[in-house]
């Protein structure tokens, strides 16, 4: 009895933050700030001193807005969903994975399973203080590697899957 309450122990569980997200929040930065720029450059003629018509700036302004807003809306809005609906959790001796927006995956494998265990940290993440680990199986294919994306305490993270390693190991 004691044995089977030690393997539904939860040992950690998190969500990765959501700036680990960076590179869909940088192409909606990217939706926002370029069509600005156009806008704001087409505003003066080719000699940059006499501006145009303020109508052609509201109308550049509303085409933008009209355009792309709405979609950086949307990948925004979608990036906060798979963040909210993230949850990595080490119970017992097994890596569980729950994600999706409209469908839930989960994923989960035995810690015995596991070949081969890298932290990977960004410059962004390193500022951030925040790191991915990847997980390597024996598996083939998609399956073979699993990634904790985003984690704020991924060296405990890290280590605890190292410790429990190590003690199914000496079993």
């Amino acid at each position: 009895m004691e044995r089977n309450r030690k393997m539904d122990e939860i040992h950690w569980q998190g969500k990765p933050k959501f700036w680990s997200y960076d590179s869909y929040l940088g192409l909606v930065a990217l939706l926002i700030i370029i069509p600005l720029g156009i806008m704001f450059l087409e505003a003066f003629d080719k000699n940059l001193s006499h501006p145009v018509d303020r109508r052609d700036v509201f109308d550049a302004f509303y085409t933008f807005a009209l355009l792309f807003y709405p979609l950086a809306c949307i990948i925004t809005g979608a990036v906060y969903l798979l963040w909210k609906r993230t949850v990595y959790t080490i119970q017992g001796d097994k890596l569980r994975i729950e994600t999706g927006v409209w469908d839930c995956r989960i994923t989960q494998i035995r810690i015995e399973d596991i070949k081969d265990i890298e932290i990977y940290q960004s410059p962004i993440f390193k500022k951030l203080n925040i790191a991915n680990i990847q997980v390597f199986t024996s598996g083939v294919g998609e399956k073979s590697k699993i990634v904790i994306q985003g984690i704020p305490d991924y060296e405990k993270v890290f280590n605890l899957i190292e410790d429990i390693r190590e003690k199914n190991r000496k079993r």
